[in-house]
């Protein structure tokens, strides 16, 4: 699969971020390079015929990011030579086959004339810093079931901590009632709705929802949350309920661009098998506006 981004710095950003994830679910992608001009629209206008061989030529992730990195990096130094390994191998990190990552550890080493086991302990150690940044970005959250999606846990967090309080509920429903996140889920287009219909009040709107099922599972929702903040260090206060609903919500949303991404790779490998490449250009145009919308 061939990825076409704008040359400018947000469409590079577009296109690590974009490729990361493919190696990270074991896809073979290459990286067009523009020589001339730096949006893509704008080589199109002016000369199709420089697209076109840009995207035979084009070359794969890891090899674009490498010869990126030997340009902006001086190998003769100390600063260039640590600078130029991290650049690279913090896309090593994403790839998933350990022979892969063994090949491109063992070139790292050639180029900067050093060791292997030295490159190999900074790729560990970004991949530690990488796990660990997850791990702080993400608001704490059950155990995900295997049966169970990443979207739904948070999801179900993020209602609980939202229907603690009466208050924080009014506020998340004047922000998003109408955002279309909020109104693609049955349960959070619930929650806001029956929610704002009963006047905040959880039991309220258990009342008037009348479906034992629905009413079932929006206590399971609630009382996990009240477990998890009963186990937490200290009292909660409503400044730590905001935070966390807030946090959720980011998580939340961040999870569904996350999935979306991967749909839309997926549907670009189809069209690209059946030689669609109107579609092809649609899905390019999609994928590159999520990448630079996931922080």
């Amino acid at each position: 699969m061939a990825m076409l981004f704008d040359m400018d710095s947000a469409g590079q950003l577009a296109a690590q971020k974009s490729a990361d994830l493919c190696l990270q679910k074991g896809i073979n992608v290459k990286i067009v390079t523009l020589l001339e001009g730096k949006d893509a629209a704008e080589v199109a206008q002016k000369n199709p015929q420089i697209l076109l061989e840009s995207v035979k030529k084009s070359v794969p992730a890891m090899e674009y990011f490498f010869a990126q990195a030997l340009k902006d990096n001086d190998r003769h130094s100390a600063e260039g030579k640590n600078n130029l390994a991290k650049e690279v191998l913090k896309h090593v990190a994403f790839i998933e086959s350990k022979i892969e990552k063994s090949h491109w550890i063992k070139k790292i080493a050639h180029e900067i004339d050093a060791e292997e086991k030295v490159v190999s302990d900074v790729l560990k150690s970004i991949e530690r810093s990488q796990g660990k940044s997850e791990q702080q970005s993400a608001p704490a959250m059950p155990k995900i079931p295997a049966n169970q999606r990443r979207l739904d846990v948070l999801r179900d967090s993020m209602l609980g901590a939202i229907m603690k309080s009466p208050k924080i509920w009014e506020e998340i429903f004047a922000k998003w009632q109408n955002i279309g996140w909020a109104m693609q889920d049955s349960w959070i287009n619930l929650v806001l709705k029956k929610g704002a219909e009963a006047g905040f009040s959880f039991d309220q709107m258990l009342a008037n929802i009348g479906n034992d099922a629905t009413i079932e599972q929006l206590r399971k929702i609630y009382f996990n949350t009240e477990l998890s903040f009963a186990e937490a260090p200290g009292a909660q206060t409503e400044k730590d309920v905001r935070l966390m609903a807030e946090e959720y919500i980011r998580e939340y949303i961040k999870e569904l661009q996350k999935e979306r991404v991967h749909s839309i790779i997926k549907e670009i490998d189809r069209a690209e098998k059946t030689g669609d490449k109107e579609m092809v250009k649609k899905l390019m145009g999609q994928l590159t506006e999520l990448s630079q919308a996931i922080k």
